[in-house]
This record gives structure tokens, C-alpha cells and sequence, in this order.
């Protein structure tokens, strides 16, 4: 089953961990674009909160952080809590960089402005794009609100 936004399970929330199946290959979730926080399921009381790094040259570099919180008391030691988690695994990615030079993490979500190098006054192709996209963007919203109004 490939996973989308809408049926990717929200692994914050110990209910909806509970009711997940067991399998070899963690639930993931999406910290950031190239870093993942999973839940891997063993069997009923045996789960791991696992972290997956992409690296520069493609491959995922995976570590196994802990326990999870689902039978016991996060102790944030050896059960973790999904935010303890999060934070073992921003730690073990800033050091995971230095040592093997992962990829960019890129934030979730839409790019809203066009990356482009203005060169001095000369009026270039970078700055078409740009104000097309402005454009674009002023009469999309403008045609919504006729839509709304109308």
C-alpha cells in the first residue's frame, strides 16, 4: 500500500499506534523531507521508535532509538514518548551529518517563491519568471474572490 498525507498514521498518538499491524518495516512518519521518525512493530507489546536518514549518495541510514511508550511510562531513557523521540532523532541527525554528510532536509510543504539571481540592472529571465508568478498568483486570487462574490 503506498501512503499519502491522508493515510499515513498519525504516530503521535499512542490510540491510533495501538491499532496498527505487526510487520518487519517500521510505520513512517515525515519529521522533514529526507528525515523519518518510525514505529516498528514486533508484536503486541514489543514496538521501537526507529530514526531514517537520507544520505547525500541516496541510501537511508537507519538507528533504532528506543523503546515506545505504549506499555510503559516514558522514562525518556529507554521508553520514549513520540516527542522524546523526535528529539533523540534531531540529535542523532545533526550527528549523523557531520559523520556521513546526509542530504538537505527540506521543510514539509509548497516552495512559494521562485530561487533566482538578480544580476545587477540587467532585466534577466529570473525576473520574467518572477513577476509571471506574481502575476499568476494576484489573478488566481483575484478570479477566487469573483468566484466567491458572484
Amino acid at each position: 500500500m503506498t501512503w499519502t498525507r491522508l493515510t499515513r498514521p498519525d504516530l503521535s498518538v499512542r490510540i491510533v499506534r495501538r491499532k496498527l499491524a505487526k510487520r518487519d518495516e517500521p510505520y513512517w512518519s515525515l519529521l522533514c523531507y529526507g528525515r523519518h521518525l518510525g514505529y516498528l512493530r514486533r508484536s503486541k507489546r514489543t514496538t521501537y521508535w526507529v530514526a531514517r536518514a537520507r544520505s547525500r549518495d541516496g541510501k537511508y541510514r537507519q538507528l533504532r532509538l528506543g523503546r515506545t511508550d505504549d506499555q510503559r511510562i516514558a522514562d525518556g531513557e529507554i521508553y520514549l514518548s513520540y516527542e522524546q523521540a523526535a528529539r533523540k532523532a534531531a540529535d542523532w541527525f545533526r550527528a549523523c551529518d557531520e559523520t556521513f554528510g546526509l542530504s538537505d532536509a527540506l521543510p514539509i510543504g509548497i516552495k512559494e517563491e521562485l530561487d533566482y539571481v538578480p544580476v545587477g540592472s540587467t532585466y534577466t529571465v529570473g525576473h520574467a519568471l518572477n513577476e509571471y508568478l506574481e502575476w499568476k498568483r494576484i489573478a488566481a486570487a483575484k478570479s477566487y474572490f469573483q468566484t466567491l462574490v458572484g
